[in-house]
């Protein structure tokens, strides 16, 4: 007996949901209810292709929603257990397991009104997916990317080592929603200060302030950095001795990359006084890293990130889809994993708040993913 329409397609579906879900039952070395339902479901499937593509209406119907919901779960759970998805990555995932769920309707004969439903659901979660990557193009998720003017003139921040630099003579901005547009010029000496700063002449006085995203003043003009300000404080209230403070911060520095960069700094800008900014937030595990592998150790907090890695891989529960999808449903995953939200999000909240109806909602730069 010939196999009736969409049977072929159905098995196949549910012969890529089995493997996935498989897969995912292997990488992490366990096999939960909820998995050995969906692995025995994907397998009546595929062996029950004909039979369901030849049952009732609402049979098939089950059928072509099961399959790449299946599909969609696995493909989730695999990506999970490496890196968190973020709302480009969701959005690809729900608008293709939508789009293979219409033409297994199409190819079942299911409903009119489910066909239809269906495809309008595909049609919706593609555009979003077309929005949110056209967005991205643009606006890019981290609130700490800095594109630049010359795409092929290279990045801000270089260096193949532990301790990176800023790359002299850069130019380029910010392009997150929260402040666009914002300049990052970087001069000769390496820094983010003045464009025409220059070591101190002889009688002149020098600081020389270490730090990171603080001091390089992420979010900040120029002028407006605590270093720049200090040093136009000091010519003002000492106008005949001048000082020249000198901002060294490069985001993501910790002490002991201060201590490096001092040592290559000191000798050109002689500095009278050095100031270390303290980030307490995470400054002391920047710095257990760096002087663990320069020990040839490894440090606690990297045991701490290899921990969180293997307990990806073996899908620990905070780790898992029901906590991916427990997360997706607050807004603070949209806040921090769409580009599209996050353009969209600062006028819109400010016009609600304004009216009193909402409060604040949380900075766009929180990345929050549900794990």
């Amino acid at each position: 007996m010939p196999r009736p329409p969409g049977a072929r397609a159905l098995a196949a579906s549910a012969a890529v949901a089995l493997v996935l879900q498989g897969g995912v039952a292997l990488l992490h070395g366990a096999a939960p209810p909820g998995r050995v339902a969906a692995i025995v479901a994907a397998a009546l499937l595929v062996v029950g292709a004909a039979r369901v593509a030849r049952g009732a209406p609402a049979v098939r119907s089950l059928a072509a929603v099961a399959a790449p919901a299946l599909l969609l779960a696995g493909a989730l759970e695999a990506r999970l257990a490496f890196a968190p998805v973020l709302a480009a990555g969701l959005l690809l995932a729900v608008a293709g397991a939508l789009v293979l769920a219409t033409l297994l309707m199409v190819l079942l004969a299911a409903p009119r009104a489910l066909r239809v439903a269906t495809l309008l659901l595909a049609a919706v979660a593609t555009a979003a997916l077309l929005g949110e990557v056209a967005v991205r193009a643009f606006v890019p998720v981290s609130i700490y990317d800095i594109v630049p003017d010359d795409r092929g003139g290279g990045e801000c921040i270089v260096g193949d080592g532990d301790v990176k630099t800023l790359a002299p003579g850069f130019r380029g901005e910010y392009r997150h929603p929260e402040f666009p547009g914002l300049r990052v010029e970087i001069n000769d000496l390496g820094l983010r200060d003045g464009l025409d700063e220059r070591a101190p002449a002889g009688g002149e006085r020098s600081v020389l302030v270490l730090g990171d995203s603080f001091v390089f003043g992420t979010g900040v003009e120029v002028a407006d950095t605590f270093h720049e300000r200090l040093e136009r404080r000091a010519a003002e209230l000492d106008p005949d001795r001048p000082v020249r403070v000198y901002g060294a911060g490069v985001p993501g520095y910790g002490q002991v990359h201060a201590e490096t960069a001092l040592e290559r700094l000191a000798p050109r800008l002689r500095p009278d006084v050095v100031v270390v900014s303290v980030y307490e937030g995470n400054d002391l595990e920047d710095n257990m890293k760096l002087e663990g592998r320069r020990l040839g150790k490894v440090s606690s907090i990297e045991e701490d990130e290899a921990r969180e890695a293997a307990e990806r891989r073996t899908g620990r529960a905070r780790f898992g889809l029901a906590a991916f999808v427990r997360g997706v449903r607050r807004p603070a995953y949209w806040l921090g994993a769409s580009s599209a939200v996050q353009l969209v999000l600062p006028g819109l909240e400010e016009r609600l708040v304004r009216r009193g109806w909402i409060e604040p909602f949380v900075p766009a730069n929180r990345m929050v993913t549900g794990m």
